[in-house]
């Protein structure tokens, strides 16, 4: 009885090893494509912070070229 129940304990422990390989291997092969689409997004999102980016530096450059020029012709007109 003690040798069959330590045979069904060897048993399950060689089960739960099997189904946990099973299981990494079932991981492995589904995140390879899954991989890959995620560095796809990740280059899309990185090329879209830097496009954003250059976009907030021309409106920061353009907007302070604006405020000068007003600034300029206001200084122009108390003067006068």
């Amino acid at each position: 009885m003690r040798r069959q129940t330590h045979d069904i304990n060897a048993l399950r422990e060689a089960l739960d090893k099997a189904n946990a390989q099973v299981a990494a291997l079932e991981v492995s092969r589904l995140t390879g494509p899954r991989i890959e689409f995620l560095k796809a997004v990740e280059e899309l999102l990185k090329q879209n912070v830097n496009d954003s980016e250059k976009k907030f530096l021309r409106f920061m450059v353009t907007s302070w070229g604006g405020f000068l020029v007003a600034a300029s012709v206001l200084v122009y007109a108390l003067k006068k």
